[in-house]
């Protein structure tokens, strides 16, 4: 299809070139991945596993888990995607923060 429109602008042909008579990219447009969990929305409740890591991450930094969401150090995506990380690392990445210090 793409050969068709070099010819044609190489050549000069006509101001305006026609539309191809269909796009070759049509089906895959739009259709989701198999492959990728689906995202929870930030208003859906916390599954009893992300609340439990948010705990472990709060007690290692002996503040509240409501602390560690209202500023900012950990936020959903966090929560979908790093409940499986080892609350220990995350609590001494979060202490690395220039903000942390300022709490």
């Amino acid at each position: 299809m793409m050969g068709r429109w070099m010819q044609k602008i190489q050549k000069g042909a006509g101001d305006a070139p026609t539309k191809p008579t269909k796009p070759s990219f049509v089906g895959s447009v739009g259709a989701p991945c198999a492959h990728f969990p689906k995202k929870h929305a930030a208003n859906d409740p916390l599954t009893p596993q992300q609340i439990g890591w948010l705990a472990a991450v709060a007690s290692l930094l002996e503040v509240g888990a409501g602390q560690l969401l209202e500023r900012g150090f950990i936020d959903r995506h966090d929560l979908d995607e790093q409940h499986d990380a080892d609350p220990r690392q995350v609590a001494a990445l979060i202490k690395t923060n220039p903000r942390w210090h300022q709490c």
